[in-house]
């Protein structure tokens, strides 16, 4: 259900980021939007695989 709303959201940013804009450099101390799409693209996979391979343990006597 979440993929079902961030998966439209990233392809949105990335696309964003794809198109040709405005060329002028960010201002100082601001990431560029490639870096920031890239950035968010890998802090986005690691929390999904961190997400999947998280399982809680069973308690005792349970299966």
């Amino acid at each position: 259900m979440i993929a079902a709303l961030l998966l439209p959201l990233g392809l949105w940013l990335c696309l964003r980021a794809l198109t040709p804009a405005r060329r002028r450099p960010p201002p100082a101390g601001e990431l560029s939007p490639r870096t920031l799409t890239g950035l968010a693209l890998a802090f986005g996979v690691v929390g999904v695989v961190g997400g999947s391979l998280h399982r809680t343990p069973p308690t005792a006597g349970t299966y």
